[in-house]
């Protein structure tokens, strides 16, 4: 889309997205873009790219698809299509993976010189995006741009060979550079398409994955032998990289929660260390077969006993020695914690439930309301300074996007928390009506800026030239901002 402006010599974001999509909102997004209806539209006459085609070829969602079941999958398909708001990435669970990607445009020296040697021009490739892997498969480390992806929602962004930085740090570890290589099929993989396994069958396989390979006592998976499996392959170092660093010694490590039931997707990149830890024989679309061709009636459940039913007498001891544990503790969940409170409720489940839980619904305490965590009279004052210094700091500057209520917020430590209760800030929100951006000061801010760009250098002034400069047309520009043009322009 970037490179289709530049050939048409597009230089208004806005504008682009009038051409391609007929519509002034759609948001550039990188790795999992939707409004993909349009494209497949305006490309329908080379017999190729149909929706499904783009999704799976030009985005990034074969790194999520086989790991979020079927029906999520097809969902996140048919939302991509249309217009999505922002659901895909709640959907696919990027929003709240653990696993976080550096928004800043990125590219590999190396494949840049084969662009321009094959092509004749740069652009992005998508295995320079893998999430949290800034690793080219081919060549390592990648290089960055202070650039980045949101810097402005509207605007798509080209690979110019002229902006290429010439001096840049070569940090690379070759085990990250291993792994890049390793997913990297998994982008280009038509057979992946239809790979999807439930959490069920995740389970399984990480269960059975364990038996064959020894990691197991009796029943149970031995963490400490996984966990040393997998820093055979990968060191501390690329670990903390990843943000994916070892803690055996908690229960939530992310590399014990994947050996035990699945309740939820985890992320390409957990699953990819551990098959290349653990399978390094087996490529990764070879993985999502065998976990694939675990069927459901394949996941069996051990029946629970038939024990011997105790007497009344036995029962009505029990029931006794319940009620005054929970009386000696203040409270069900109390008793239940305790040594002798634990071994009691388990035993009463089993033999008696019926009379367990009815007794415990009738004796539960009333919840109080929490204290309220946040004080948010001292925070809608500290945020109010913070958004009063960023507003003083732009002052001086000429140069960045409109400051909307959302900009603004975005700039501050806590951003997407503010404006999700702001009515609980009301100076933060008089802050925002009151210094808040509007399209009119916008535009007359980019004319100004243009203004004196050209006087720097040293072009003769047109009305044309402050318009392209300031990346405006004269069916865009509002009516003070005409004003504003005629007035600068008349005084010249």
């Amino acid at each position: 889309i970037a490179r289709a402006g530049v050939y048409q010599g597009i230089v208004s974001p806005k504008q682009l997205l009038d051409e391609v999509y007929g519509n002034r909102k759609v948001v550039a997004t990188l790795g999992l873009p939707s409004h993909l209806g349009v494209i497949a539209r305006h490309l329908h006459q080379t017999g190729r790219y149909a929706v499904q085609q783009l999704i799976y070829e030009h985005t990034l969602f074969p790194l999520y698809a086989p790991f979020v079941g079927k029906e999520r999958r097809d969902e996140a398909i048919r939302l991509m299509e249309y217009q999505a708001q922002g659901a895909v990435h709640l959907m696919l669970g990027v929003a709240a993976s653990r696993v976080k990607s550096d928004n800043r445009f990125r590219y590999c020296p190396d494949c840049v010189a084969l662009q321009l040697n094959r092509y004749g021009e740069a652009f992005w490739q998508r295995d320079w995006y893998l999430p949290a892997l800034p690793y080219c498969p081919k060549h390592g480390a990648l290089v960055f741009f202070d650039r980045a992806v949101d810097d402005h929602r509207h605007q798509f962004w080209a690979l110019g060979h002229t902006e290429l930085l010439s001096d840049y740090p070569k940090d690379s570890l070759s085990q990250l550079t291993a792994l890049a290589a390793y997913i990297a099929p998994l982008l280009d993989a038509p057979r992946a398409q239809e790979l999807s396994p439930s959490l069920e069958q995740w389970t399984l396989f990480y269960q059975r994955l364990a038996q064959d390979l020894g990691l197991t006592k009796s029943k149970h998976i031995r963490h400490d032998l996984v966990a040393e499996r997998v820093r055979q392959t990968f060191s501390d170092e690329a670990l903390e990289k990843l943000d994916l660093k070892l803690a055996e010694n908690k229960d939530t490590c992310w590399l014990k929660s994947i050996f035990r039931k699945h309740r939820k997707a985890f992320s390409y990149l957990q699953h990819s260390i551990v098959w290349q830890a653990l399978l390094p024989k087996l490529t990764v679309i070879e993985a999502l077969q065998q976990a694939s061709a675990l069927t459901e009636h394949s996941i069996t459940t051990r029946p629970v006993s038939q024990s011997v039913q105790p007497n009344s007498e036995d029962l009505s001891v029990k029931h006794k020695d319940w009620q005054q544990l929970v009386h000696k503790y203040q409270g069900i969940k109390a008793a239940r914690q305790s040594l002798e409170g634990g071994v009691l409720y388990a035993w009463l489940y089993r033999h008696d439930r019926d009379w367990l839980v009815h007794w415990n619904q009738q004796h539960q305490q009333e919840r109080l309301a929490p204290a309220p965590r946040v004080d948010w009279n001292q925070r809608d004052r500290i945020a109010v300074r913070q958004l009063l210094r960023i507003i003083k700091r732009l002052d001086s500057s000429l140069d960045h996007p409109r400051a909307t209520s959302s900009w603004l917020l975005k700039q501050t430590p806590n951003g997407t928390s503010l404006a999700k209760n702001l009515q609980k800030l009301p100076l933060v929100a008089l802050c925002l009506k009151r210094y808040s951006e509007s399209v009119e000061d916008y535009q007359i801010r980019r004319i100004s800026q243009a203004f004196i760009k050209l006087k720097q250098e040293d072009v003769e002034l047109r009305r044309w030239r402050l318009l392209r400069s300031a990346t405006l047309s004269k069916e865009r520009i509002t009516e003070e901002a005409q004003r504003f043009l005629e007035m600068v322009y008349g005084e010249e």
